[in-house]
């Protein structure tokens, strides 16, 4: 039996895909994916859930959007019925849970259900950020201390002033009227259910995941963090990737041999704001990029018999902050002397 394996149990019949039959209908799927999906609109990687194997190949689990769910629906020729349970909560929020049914168009066999739930209390429908028009303070982008912005319910964004972008303190104030998004959860909710009904009626889970999209966006809410901000550019020239920040501390490392002494002269500056010098950082762990690669190349300066750069008015014992231009040309002539 090409359709099926037939199977007596008890006097009673069962049927069961065949082996090839499940091969077909995966590669089936992958073959939608190549040729019908496009990523970012039908199915994703969310940004931070990114993963690779020891030799640096992609292994991420995309996650599959709506319109990807009804793709594949399309496909199975799979019709949706929804039972929808609607909760009023206090404040004038609400939750709601529902259920989709998926059902064969030709045969009228149910093929799988799916639950989604929504509500006005997730971070992303109960907050929005507020810009309190404070500018974040220079000593914030050394030690990313909140409580320098104000604590953990404000964060640095930026924002246009005067037709010129500036970094702001923002804060994390509750929606006033929790209605206006009753609508969009409802439309959520729908949306949840029917990718969990899709990827359990066609078995697609090994291919596709579901819930990170909106775990990532809840904390994002929740935090405001919808990636590390980069400091800017007077104090910061370098991206705030983590890989290229372990890089170059690593180069520093190796050239200091360890020496948290001479890590410590190489990274104390002073601060333009107050006059103040900033100690230096004894942990080659706790250095931004930035600063490995400040320091770096002074000590290469300073090891090719030259004296580092100093800012008129300022003792030999001071190490100002490069601007962005010093920056550049001290790493173009150090490149040049190699």
């Amino acid at each position: 039996m090409n359709e099926s394996i037939m199977k007596r149990d008890g006097g009673q019949l069962e049927y069961a895909l065949s082996v090839e039959n499940v091969m077909t209908q995966v590669r089936a799927i992958q073959d939608l994916m190549k040729l019908a999906m496009r990523k970012g609109e039908h199915y994703g990687v969310i940004p931070g859930t990114e993963r690779t194997d020891k030799d640096g190949k992609d292994i991420s689990k995309p996650t599959l959007l709506k319109p990807g769910a009804e793709k594949l629906t399309m496909m199975f020729r799979l019709s949706p019925s929804y039972a929808i349970e609607r909760r009023d909560l206090p404040g004038g929020h609400m939750e709601v849970n529902i259920t989709c049914t998926l059902t064969h168009i030709p045969t009228g066999a149910v093929w799988g259900q799916g639950v989604g739930s929504c509500s006005t209390m997730e971070g992303k429908y109960r907050f929005r950020w507020e810009n309190t028009g404070e500018l974040v303070p220079a000593e914030y982008w050394e030690s990313r201390d909140k409580s320098l912005i104000g604590g953990e319910t404000f964060v640095p964004r930026k924002a246009w002033k005067d037709k010129k972008q500036s970094w702001f303190i923002f804060q994390r104030v509750e929606h006033d009227n929790p209605a206006d998004y009753h609508n969009t959860v409802l439309k959520m909710g729908k949306k949840r259910s029917l990718t969990d009904a899709t990827l359990t009626a066609t078995a697609a889970s090994d291919i596709f995941t579901q819930d990170i999209e909106d775990m990532v966006e809840n904390e994002q809410a929740v935090t405001g963090r919808e990636r590390r901000p980069e400091q800017p550019k007077e104090f910061h020239q370098g991206d705030s990737e983590e890989t290229a920040a372990d890089s170059a501390i690593a180069k520093l490392k190796d050239a200091l041999k360890g020496d948290t002494d001479e890590l410590a002269e190489l990274t104390k500056f002073w601060s333009k704001r107050d006059n103040k010098e900033i100690p230096g950082c004894r942990d080659f762990s706790k250095l931004s990029e930035t600063r490995a690669r400040i320091a770096l190349e002074t000590w290469t300066q300073k090891h090719q018999g030259e004296e580092p750069q100093r800012e008129p008015g300022q003792d030999d014992e001071e190490q100002p902050m490069l601007s962005t231009e010093q920056m550049k040309e001290r790493l173009a002539k150090n490149r040049r002397s190699l």
